[in-house]
């Protein structure tokens, strides 16, 4: 077969295991919302859908890098050796999500690929060929990730129920804009971070700070619709749980579209580049952004198409939630999520909701936590890397 066509059926094989990562994952996206009955499925998904693809193409560069250059040494290994092991270790991710999507189990899709990476380097050319400081890196996140996101969700959870007890409704107005502002200024500054070099940090600093305040005055100006029909507490309260839900899905949808298009985009990138080179590649290859668009088209079509399958299992099976608990352990989640992202490694998104949705549940008491499906996933990540 031509060069080009094993490019061909990298692309392919690139959709399909991004569609299976979308369908997979969610869960980690929207399960939360549903979970919480706070917003409806459809407009959840497509609401994440638009807001995944502007997350992966936008900034999903630096992940994608790591997984495309820093895993294995590419110049240890042949251009068509190259192809054929990556075309592998796509089938193979895409088999493993299959199956775990089917019975309904979350898993880390970035697990596989890198699984897959190492083993197939280790086949080729021996153990020296792959990068294992950087691979430590990698498996450690794995490790902190979730202690970190259910830390920052135990500890919001416990400081915004204590804010939003309060009977006076301009009181839990005033403390909610402040919430959305702050987590809109530490997730936009993390992702804006790669454009400091270029235009410098304050530039980035301000921008960010522009853009916060913007969010927190359409924010308030949607709070104060409902105030002019209604000054109950109660109902505030839940439609004010129910608008900073929304935003924390639309702030995991662009974290998880930055983090998870690596999964694909690093993979094809090296097809693209291998297919197109004879000579060894180096590790000062771009990512193509042809590459970033397809695979953050194939994650929101899956989520459109089959995400429905697996988002009880976030939403519903860990802890039972509500749109003030749904809202703390995604936004959480977000945050732990962005930090892997501008650190440039390649994590977990589901490590990361689960840990958030653990940490609510253990900040509402232990009863609130189901440790049996816990343990089930826990198994299942265990299993995808080796």
């Amino acid at each position: 077969m031509a060069t080009y066509e094993w490019l061909y059926v990298g692309i392919a094989l690139a959709f399909l295991t991004a569609w299976i990562n979308g369908a997979n994952n969610a869960g980690n996206v929207v399960g939360v919302a549903i979970g919480a009955r706070a917003l409806n499925m459809k407009k959840a998904m497509l609401v994440a859908a638009v807001f995944e693809l502007l997350g992966g193409v936008l900034f999903g560069e630096r992940v994608s890098t790591t997984l495309m250059a820093h895993v294995v040494d590419l110049r240890r290994v042949p251009a068509q050796m190259l192809v054929a092991g990556v075309l592998v270790v796509l089938l193979v991710t895409f088999a493993w999500t299959l199956v775990s999507t089917v019975i309904k189990i979350p898993v880390s899709v970035s697990q596989s690929v890198v699984g897959g990476l190492v083993g197939f380097g280790i086949a080729v050319a021996g153990f020296s060929v792959v990068a294992w400081s950087k691979v430590v890196e990698i498996v450690a996140s794995w490790f902190y990730l979730p202690f970190l996101s259910m830390a920052i969700s135990y500890l919001v959870y416990k400081a915004y129920t204590r804010l939003a007890s309060s009977t006076s409704w301009l009181k839990l107005v005033v403390s909610s804009c402040l919430l959305v502002f702050s987590a809109t200024l530490v997730m936009l500054t993390l992702l804006l971070a790669k454009y400091a070099e270029s235009v410098g940090f304050l530039s980035v600093l301000s921008w960010s700070l522009q853009a916060s305040l913007l969010v927190s005055l359409l924010y308030y100006a949607l709070v104060l619709r409902k105030l002019s029909k209604s000054r109950d507490s109660s109902s505030i309260r839940t439609e004010v749980s129910r608008h900073l839900l929304l935003g924390s899905c639309i702030a995991m949808s662009l974290a998880h579209g930055a983090h998870d298009v690596a999964n694909t985009a690093g993979p094809l990138s090296i097809i693209a580049y291998a297919s197109e080179h004879r000579e060894p590649l180096d590790s000062a290859m771009r990512i193509p952004l042809e590459a970033l668009l397809v695979s953050a088209l194939g994650i929101s079509i899956g989520m459109l198409t089959w995400g429905y399958r697996i988002i009880g299992t976030i939403g519903e099976k860990i802890s039972p939630l509500t749109p003030e608990a749904g809202f703390v352990a995604q936004l959480s989640s977000a945050i732990a999520v962005v930090v892997v992202v501008r650190l440039g490694l390649v994590s977990s998104t589901t490590l990361a909701i689960v840990g958030s949705v653990l940490g609510v549940g253990l900040a509402r008491g232990t009863s609130y936590v189901n440790f049996k499906t816990v343990l089930k996933i826990i198994a299942t990540w265990i299993i995808g890397f080796p």
